[in-house]
């Protein structure tokens, strides 16, 4: 599985993925103090669509879809000057892809025990991203 799953990411990074799975946009893109700060600047629609194979299941396009969502938001951040907004910035969507992965396998995963740790991390990324917006706006309104 783990091999498979190697060999298909480049693949798919490379090839591009549009998935049926639909995400909040507003869940995956940055505060608008982010942005700010990056200079006006929003990679968000930067990346390319991701082709998935033909057949592809739905949690490899769930998976792909997280983040396909999560990478421009985060290049958006990594263009901010200051290295504690960027940090603070870039792991919002960061950790907002990995509710989404998590959300995907509790759709799709059989086990019980995945989905139940599934749920805690989205419990603490939600906790994560909470705290990381409150410092940001605290910071950008210096």
């Amino acid at each position: 599985m783990f091999r498979t799953f190697a060999i298909f990411l480049p693949l798919a990074l490379s090839a591009g993925l549009a998935s049926a799975q639909e995400t909040d946009p507003a869940a995956t893109g940055l505060p608008e103090a982010c942005k700010t700060a990056a200079g006006g600047m929003d990679h968000g629609m930067m990346a390319q669509p991701m082709q998935m194979p033909e057949g592809a299941s739905a949690s490899a396009m769930g998976y792909g879809k997280a983040m396909e969502n999560m990478h421009g938001p985060m290049m958006t951040a990594m263009m901010i000057p200051d290295p504690d907004m960027a940090f603070a910035c870039g792991m919002i969507p960061h950790h907002q892809g990995a509710i989404d992965m998590a959300r995907t396998v509790q759709e799709n995963g059989q086990d019980q025990e995945i989905k139940a740790m599934a749920q805690e991390m989205i419990d603490a990324q939600m906790k994560e991203i909470e705290e990381l917006t409150t410092w940001i706006e605290a910071h950008a309104a210096q």
